[in-house]
C-alpha cells in the first residue's frame, strides 16, 4: 500500500476547500439561480454531485 505524500494531502485539502466554497455559494444563491462561479443554473443535482465529491475527499457538511 502506497503512502500518501504531504503534497497529495495538501492538494486534497485545497480541492476540498474549493468544493466547500462552491457549496456555500450554491446554497446562498439558491436553486434556479445562475451561478457566478460556473455560469450555469443551480440545480439540486449539481449541489448533490458537489456534496458527494466533497464528502469523498473527507469534508464534513458541518463545515459548509
Amino acid at each position: 500500500m502506497e503512502k500518501t505524500t504531504i503534497e497529495e494531502l495538501e492538494a486534497r485539502r485545497r480541492v476540498r476547500e474549493g468544493y466547500r466554497e462552491m457549496l456555500r455559494h450554491y446554497r446562498d444563491k439558491g436553486i434556479g439561480e445562475r451561478s457566478e462561479i460556473a455560469g450555469s443554473i443551480i440545480r439540486q443535482n449539481l449541489i448533490d454531485t458537489i456534496e458527494k465529491r466533497f464528502l469523498q475527499l473527507g469534508g464534513s457538511l458541518r463545515d459548509v
